[in-house]
């Protein structure tokens, strides 16, 4: 799922860089992501999304003619690491957007350096609000995007205790004693006292699902 995800925040990049009036001699995008550690299976979602979109990009003649090639940085989902490779991807001039990063925290961390040096980025992921507080740089401009929800509108989209009628039900079985309609009907010295019929009430009690949705990464 998430490398479907990837696909798209690059496709919307691209899009984007249509819009450039110029791009670098040799253009590239970065991708920040946790390649290792316990948070790798993320990134090997994304890099899989992007490997596979460049490929579609460059297959059709690229961007204004020009290819792209993908160079990767493996930030761990840290944001110390994350905070240390930002800079290596401003500083190299090549590079012209970035796809990333997984971790709210970790682009958190980056964003500062991204803004500063007037580099795009976007990410598939990363859902803190206060991403979209500090993605502008003085004139207004933005340059960090995201294709996917906020934390505040995930939790106003959710019910506190939702209800889901096609839950799978569990049942419960109970006893009571029943009195015929034949021998309400019978004369009175014919009436037996009770009647020894029983019948099950089959009561369906529907199981709540977890009150939050999907998780990802922070």
């Amino acid at each position: 799922m998430k490398s479907g995800w990837s696909k798209i925040a690059l496709a919307t990049l691209l899009f984007c860089l249509l819009a450039s009036p110029a791009l670098a001699a040799e253009p590239a995008i970065a991708v920040a992501a946790p390649l290792t550690g316990p948070a790798a299976a993320y990134g090997d979602n994304v890099k899989a999304g992007v490997d596979i979109k460049v490929a579609e990009v460059n297959a059709k003649g690229g961007v204004n003619g020009m290819k792209f090639k993908v160079e990767y940085f493996d930030e761990l989902c840290d944001p110390k690491e994350a905070a240390t490779v930002a800079p290596k991807i401003v500083r190299d001039k090549n590079i012209v957007a970035i796809v990333g990063h997984v971790c709210s925290s970790a682009h958190l961390a980056a964003l500062p350096t991204y803004v500063r040096g007037g580099v795009l980025a976007i990410s598939a992921t990363a859902t803190n609000v206060a991403i979209s507080d500090q993605n502008k740089d003085k004139a207004g401009k933005v340059w960090s995007f995201r294709d996917v929800y906020r934390d505040d509108s995930r939790a106003s989209s959710w019910p506190a205790t939702p209800r889901r009628p096609w839950a799978w039900p569990r049942w419960r079985c109970s006893t009571r004693t029943t009195t015929t309609a034949s021998a309400s009907r019978a004369p009175s010295w014919a009436r037996p006292r009770r009647s020894a019929w029983r019948s099950w009430a089959w009561r369906p009690t529907l199981r709540a699902p977890p009150t939050s949705p999907r998780s990802s990464p922070s």
